[in-house]
């Protein structure tokens, strides 16, 4: 979607932020890992957190999590002002922004951050 990766990780999920952020430690291999990151699912805009709305699609989201088998997060070039790490997320092979957004948790969103 316009962007280069630069970089695919495993992720182990620890906690979710909102709909369209969460924390997770990111493998990078050799026993190297990023611990207690905040990623930023790229593509997506998910309703603010203390919104009715957010609510549901934060649940939406850490039910995602909690049950997948395989979070791959596809890291670009940079980080977002919020120096969280900005990716796509593969959820047992399906990106998360398009789950937000197909389930109504979420719109189409092409910006560095909110």
């Amino acid at each position: 979607r316009g962007r280069r990766v630069m970089y695919e990780y495993k992720a182990k999920y620890l906690r979710v932020i909102d709909g369209d952020t969460f924390v997770a430690n990111v493998d990078l291999g050799f026993g190297i890992f990023l611990v207690d990151k905040s990623v930023r699912v790229m593509h997506v805009n998910s309703p603010e957190k203390n919104t009715p709305e957010g609510v549901v699609a934060k649940a939406f989201t850490e039910q995602k999590l909690q049950t997948s088998k395989s979070i791959v997060v596809k890291v670009f070039e940079r980080q977002d002002k919020y120096g969280r790490i900005l990716a796509e997320v593969m959820v047992d092979g399906v990106l998360l922004s398009d789950l937000l957004v197909s389930n109504g948790h979420g719109k189409p969103y092409e910006g560095g951050t909110k």
